[in-house]
């Protein structure tokens, strides 16, 4: 049951991979605008040939439009820059890490998918510790990692599609369970034929250590995506008890409306946690919905943009991935949620388009503890919402620009600017 679908979900992946590598160069090269100042004129040529990007002049226009924000009373401001020194051996940027604000110096840790590896940065120095090479075969061996959480140098939380470890930094396995198989798993309380442990990209794993339980999203996998309402039924998250090996799905659940009308594409979700609390959000929904890990309660919250457009239930036939595609992007997109405990605040990521704008643009909403939307900012597109990483001193971004071969760079955006207000780039 779990590759029943493999090959046919695959092709809509990599179309929707594809359809996001398009509109992220078209929001690039849009970007690229002809000013009557000479001194806004980059070096994108015009004439339909080769197309380069000054770094130079980008800042030079960022620096500005930063200036002019502030005397506007802006919503934020640069914080400083991590530099990585990443040679030939690492890479700086990650799909899956996590940032344990928590450790002292705080520690990045990132999934290596070209050498499977670890790597373990030290954030307040710039410097990437160490680099833990992954088995790919054997007892301990994983062919992919699909959730990290470092809690301290000697408790560090893998996942793979089929394995739960728990090693140290210097790379020795304490525990090992196998997941995601019924025959071999001596995980209990789920049926890994209805449904499976699934973390990924927006999608972390957490360890919450007043109960010694790891948080992890779930995926149903006895229905396809599109058996309504069956598929949306199912629990999106559980909590296993690393004591007993025991595993409880937690009462979080898709919308209501996913039970009852088709959305396409537009059905992922992603998590943030804050403490005890389990905060999930989903593509087409504006509601955040948290659990506390202690109270048991469930409560939901709406946290809608200023851009957001409630989808229309989706008509046309599930096998035509152009139209789904072209249907979703017709609508406010939510995309991934972040946690700041330093500044208490999370951020909700979501993508819209604009009639006047050829790509697509992207809103950050700032909301308190409370979920109480403090302010937004459309971001620019040249800080597209990649690599992005919450930080003790604001949320950083990986700067596509000045990366290279030699170092990975991040740009720290200190989200707490006063006077807070909405912001329009």
């Amino acid at each position: 049951m779990f590759t029943k679908h493999y090959g046919r979900n695959c092709a809509r992946i990599y179309l929707i991979i594809s359809a996001q590598l398009v509109y992220f160069l078209i929001v690039i090269f849009a970007c690229q605008e002809v000013s009557p100042e000479k001194e806004e004129v980059d070096s994108l040529e015009k004439d339909g040939h080769q197309i380069s990007f000054d770094s130079v002049t980008f800042f030079k226009k960022l620096d500005r439009k930063i200036k002019k924000f502030k005397k506007e009373g802006g919503l934020f401001e640069f914080a400083g820059e991590v530099t990585l020194d990443i040679g030939h051996e690492y890479i700086g940027r990650y799909d899956i890490s996590h940032y344990a604000e928590h450790s002292n110096p705080a520690t990045l840790i990132g999934y290596n998918n070209t050498l499977h590896s670890l790597e373990i940065v030290d954030w307040d120095n710039q410097n990437i510790v160490t680099s833990l090479r992954l088995d790919r075969e054997g007892p301990n061996g994983m062919r992919n990692v699909v959730g990290v959480f470092y809690h301290n140098p000697d408790s560090i939380f893998v996942l793979s599609d089929f394995h739960l470890l728990l090693m140290n930094i210097n790379g020795e396995i304490k525990l090992n369970y196998a997941i995601n198989q019924t025959a071999t798993s001596k995980l209990r309380g789920i049926d890994f034929s209805e449904q499976i442990l699934a973390p990924g990209k927006g999608r972390p794993i957490y360890f919450y250590g007043p109960q010694n339980v790891l948080i992890i999203p779930t995926r149903h996998t006895k229905h396809d995506q599109w058996v309504i309402p069956e598929f949306y039924e199912s629990a999106v998250c559980a909590k296993v008890s690393l004591e007993d090996r025991n595993v409880e799905l937690l009462p979080l659940y898709y919308p209501e409306a996913y039970r009852k009308q088709c959305f396409g594409f537009s059905n992922k979700s992603f998590f943030a946690y804050n403490g005890k609390k389990v905060v999930v959000g989903f593509s087409n929904s504006p509601q955040l919905i948290s659990y506390d890990l202690e109270s048991e309660m469930v409560s939901s919250h709406d946290c809608r943009s200023m851009f957001y457009k409630k989808m229309a239930p989706f008509t046309g036939h599930t096998g035509d991935e152009t139209a789904m595609v072209a249907y979703v992007n017709r609508y406010t997109q939510y995309m991934s949620l972040y946690y700041n405990p330093n500044k208490q605040k999370y951020y909700l990521m979501s993508g819209f388009k604009e009639e006047d704008f050829p790509g697509i643009k992207f809103n950050l909403s700032i909301i308190n503890e409370d979920f109480v939307t403090l302010s937004e900012l459309t971001l620019s597109p040249y800080f597209p919402p990649i690599g992005m990483i919450s930080t003790s001193t604001g949320l950083a971004f990986w700067d596509y620009a000045k990366s290279n071969n030699e170092k990975s760079i991040y740009q720290i955006i200190n989200l707490d600017y006063e006077p807070l207000k909405p912001a329009h780039w």
